[in-house]
């Protein structure tokens, strides 16, 4: 299948989506739909628009199979959900223009070349790769490609999650992966610690009581702690970090509140409930029972997860052991994706396998392997092309 990829369309689609910047905040991924909806053109989609707010778009392209279905038979359908925004960049650290791809050594560079706008273009291209090796698609393809994965997916997959637009019977995030088959990732819980203390002069910090010596023990119990958590197969054990830490007001007042900004990454079935609780617990185990804090939630997304055994992984599995000449590892994200809605609350089973390394997930000068992008289009076309009726079987 590798040999019928068209590289050069596949490298321009690539860099065409990464020209455009769209970092997550403000995001305005609306201003990639022109490409994406030229692309799919010659497939003579159905579209669909999901705009929460201004700019932040989120367009589906449902793709027929163009061959119906055999007598008393159900074509399949097939989900590829891709975000478009990125996370924001400091151009000054770059060493080329992080809006103006170029391909140097087989590196194609770029913000999202890697995460994940070549996983997207990748998706779209096989199409094509899939029709010059005079076959065609097994399913119906509904290529979701949505806003705000970045910041939680709050205008992105969960609005579609919540206009039920999440309807399928597989689906494939084309996540940055190295083309390894993730069926697990960790949920996460952020948010803030806000202590409260008693303000006095500087000058008899006894007198007062510090919100931020009180934070500082706060800090001290929860980051890198271990919570006790069951080790996972494929994910670990969870983690807390302490990201930001707030607080007084003066040099010369006893501080009179503090606020500590935390992020702690979970196991798959964890509820808001239960990962509340551990906190409460772990400051209450470190004998911080006396200091006043309440604990406010920024976000909280489910970990998920899809037995390897299951049909669907193992079909993309094959797929794409036939572009990479080898059985793919099953892997576990220490992060969360939007696999998480389709999974948990659609209740459909995905995978997330793409080209490029999460190391360069975020990172300056993030790049992606162009043999890679190559491989993933390969197979995905495969896997277009096997995923029909009885494909489960």
């Amino acid at each position: 299948m590798e040999k019928h990829v068209d590289v050069d369309s596949l490298v321009e689609l690539t860099s065409a989506l990464v020209a455009v910047g769209t970092p997550n905040p403000p995001g305005n991924e609306a201003a990639v739909a022109p490409i994406l909806r030229d692309a799919l053109a010659r497939w003579g989609p159905t579209w669909t628009e999901v705009e929460p707010a201004p700019g932040r778009l989120s367009l589906i392209a449902h793709v027929a199979a163009p061959a119906p279905p055999g007598p008393g038979t159900r074509r399949p359908t097939l989900i590829v959900n891709g975000h478009t925004d990125v996370v924001p960049v400091v151009p000054e650290r770059w060493a080329r223009s992080p809006f103006s791809p170029a391909v140097v050594d087989g590196r194609l560079y770029g913000r999202g070349t890697a995460d994940m706008k070549g996983g997207v273009a990748a998706a779209i291209c096989a199409l094509a790769t899939l029709e010059a090796a005079g076959s065609q698609p097994a399913c119906d393809i509904v290529f979701q490609f949505v806003a705000d994965e970045e910041r939680g997916g709050a205008v992105g997959t969960r609005a579609l999650m919540e206009s039920g637009l999440l309807v399928g019977d597989a689906c494939l995030v084309p996540e940055p992966t190295s083309l390894a088959v993730c069926v697990a990732e960790r949920g996460l819980l952020q948010g803030g610690i806000t202590v409260k203390g008693r303000p006095g002069h500087g000058s008899r910090p006894r007198d007062g009581i510090s919100a931020i010596e009180h934070a500082a023990q706060v800090v001290l119990a929860l980051h890198a702690a271990d919570f006790g958590d069951p080790e996972h197969p494929l994910l670990g054990r969870p983690t807390a970090n302490i990201g930001t830490l707030h607080g007084g007001s003066a040099l010369n007042i006893v501080a009179e509140q503090a606020r500590v900004g935390f992020d702690r990454r979970l196991l798959p079935g964890t509820t808001l409930e239960e990962a509340l609780a551990s906190i409460r617990l772990r400051l209450h185990e470190a004998g911080l029972d006396g200091i006043e804090y309440e604990i406010e939630v920024e976000d909280f997304g489910e970990g998920s997860e899809i037995d390897a055994g299951h049909p669907w992984p193992a079909l993309v599995s094959r797929c794409v052991a036939g572009a990479i000449g080898h059985a793919p590892a099953f892997i576990g994200m220490t992060f969360t994706t939007d696999a998480r809605f389709v999974r948990n609350q659609g209740g459909i089973p995905a995978v997330v396998c793409g080209p490029g390394d999460v190391a360069q997930a975020h990172g300056i000068d993030e790049w992606v392997e162009v043999s890679q992008l190559v491989q993933a289009t390969a197979a995905y076309a495969e896997l277009y092309r096997s995923f029909g009726p009885g494909w489960d079987a």
